[in-house]
């Protein structure tokens, strides 16, 4: 379950005038974030996860995840990608822009049975290899890895 991705589909679909429209578009997205941590059962001990996009970093996002007492991991700023899902979504650009969707309804459509069809082994194969993304990230005291 991936909420940017969904975010991204939402504003994409309703098309956001101004950025008040945007803002509740935000908030309506990320009120899905609690239950999705209670149906995945997982607890008090875990720890949010984005990088330094813009609207990852944005004032209306720190302050909704502030006042939610929702723990941000830290991510510093003009760090390589340690976030294993871009490798996700380079091979779900690929996949989907072969497909050369229409108009934005074909283009959901497809991205949601392109996403379908990564194998869960894939996702896993990424999680486990994060050990190694981060020694080569050190190793290289921050700069750009093969990853």
């Amino acid at each position: 379950h991936n909420l940017w991705r969904e975010l991204k589909l939402h504003v994409s679909q309703r098309q956001p005038r101004n950025l008040t429209d945007l803002e509740k578009i935000c908030v309506e997205e990320w009120a899905k974030i609690p239950p999705a941590v209670c149906a995945l059962k997982m607890g008090r001990g875990w720890v949010f996860q984005h990088d330094n996009d813009p609207k990852h970093t944005a004032r209306i996002t720190k302050e909704w995840l502030c006042k939610k007492h929702i723990k941000v991991l830290a991510w510093p700023s003009q760090s390589p990608d340690l976030n294993p899902i871009e490798n996700l979504w380079r091979e779900l650009k690929l996949h989907v822009s072969q497909r050369q969707p229409r108009n934005l309804t074909d283009l959901e459509k497809i991205c949601v049975e392109e996403w379908a069809k990564i194998p869960p082994a894939v996702c896993a194969n990424l999680v486990k290899n994060y050990r190694k993304r981060l020694t080569s990230v050190i190793a290289n005291k921050g700069y750009c890895t093969k990853y």
